[in-house]
């Protein structure tokens, strides 16, 4: 399965793509940096999950439209990352990749976890565009009280 990294990424970019060259894995990785937002939904549906091993996030926007893509999400359990996913993800420490190995493995083998992890993500996708919806009204009527 091939890792398709999307995004320019920021300093630590040519790290990664130095230790890939080091360690001969270049047929493993497809790096695709100029993807236009709209085209986002298309690479998750077609993905076979999405690996998100960030230390930090103000909320986890890519998680949530992953989800929303119907793509089964493996993210680390740092900062914002359960709050957002929920139960809809598999979780991992980040720093051992071995961990981040064995969430892969089991998405990929086990066919019955992979289609109840989007069940999932679709319903806990929505619990956010529900909760967005109601705080835009909630802004409306604070504006109309003011008034």
């Amino acid at each position: 399965i091939p890792c398709v990294v999307i995004g320019k990424g920021r300093g630590y970019a040519e790290k990664v793509k130095i230790f890939i060259t080091e360690n001969k894995l270049e047929n493993y990785f497809i790096f695709l940096e100029n993807i236009a937002n709209s085209e986002l939904p298309e690479f998750y549906k077609n993905a076979t999950a999405f690996i998100y091993p960030s230390l930090y996030e103000g909320f986890g926007i890519p998680i949530l439209e992953a989800m929303a893509s119907g793509c089964p999400v493996i993210t680390s359990h740092m900062s914002s990352m359960p709050e957002v996913a929920g139960e809809a993800a598999l979780y991992f420490y980040p720093y051992h990749a071995h961990l981040i190995a064995e969430k892969i493995i089991q998405v990929t083998e086990d066919s019955d976890l992979r289609n109840e992890m989007i069940k999932k993500g679709f319903l806990q996708s929505e619990l956010f565009v529900a909760k967005k919806n109601t705080e835009q009204v909630m802004q409306i009527y604070k504006s109309l009280v003011v008034k």
